[in-house]
């Protein structure tokens, strides 16, 4: 363009990565309003096959053009980047607790389920409230659910945290601390963050049965 100066990076991934976000701005919210969202479940199993599956951790998906299922990375890094995880995070806890609701008027054995909380959300005043609301809509018990926070994620308010996670325990929920060993602060936020479980990242454990230092 006229009067500037281009400077040719190697670090063209970065304006790639850019690029694939900005193209999202527009998608989100008719993702959001469409039927494009579905959720998965991931068991959760012992190393020794002792007992059936009854944990499961719920996973976002994207419904493609063909139905197949698409991967969620560049939605949900949109997603963060612009402001939409809140309503993200309402959308799966909703869609989870009607899915629990069914299960249970079907009188199906109901699993423990796992659900990931954004950083955004866990600092959301209002979050608390509407998962009350939700247990008491869909008559589901806050024991079948552990929330998953992100340990890379950025926790603005580390107290508020803290006092949110509490405020759900005494509920009866449960919390895992995912992605455990890779952030700046692993052992402050162990220390402060009352949880229930670690989830160890896997970039530690990916190769446990081959390398030593694993």
């Amino acid at each position: 363009g006229r009067d500037r100066v281009y400077v040719l990076d190697d670090n063209v991934d970065i304006l790639a990565r850019r690029d694939r976000l900005l193209s999202w701005i527009n998608k989100l919210n008719a993702v959001m309003a469409g039927d494009t969202l579905l959720l998965r479940a991931q068991p959760i199993v012992p190393t020794a096959n002792t007992q059936d599956v009854c944990h499961y951790e719920i996973l976002l998906g994207l419904r493609g053009d063909d139905d197949s299922v698409l991967p969620p990375g560049d939605f949900i890094e949109a997603a963060e980047c612009y402001n939409r995880m809140q309503r993200i995070d309402r959308w799966v806890i909703d869609h989870t607790f009607a899915w629990l609701r069914r299960q249970q008027m079907q009188g199906a054995e109901l699993p423990t389920l796992s659900i990931n909380l954004s950083a955004n959300s866990i600092n959301d005043g209002s979050l608390l409230d509407f998962i009350i609301d939700r247990f008491g809509s869909y008559g589901i018990s806050p024991h079948l659910i552990c929330f998953e926070v992100t340990e890379t994620a950025t926790i603005d308010n580390l107290a508020n945290a803290a006092d949110f996670i509490r405020r759900a325990t005494r509920l009866g929920c449960k919390f895992a601390l995912d992605d455990f060993g890779t952030g700046r602060s692993s052992y402050e936020y162990l220390k402060q963050l009352p949880v229930d479980y670690l989830k160890i990242d896997g970039v530690f454990i990916v190769n446990v049965n081959t390398d030593r230092g694993d």
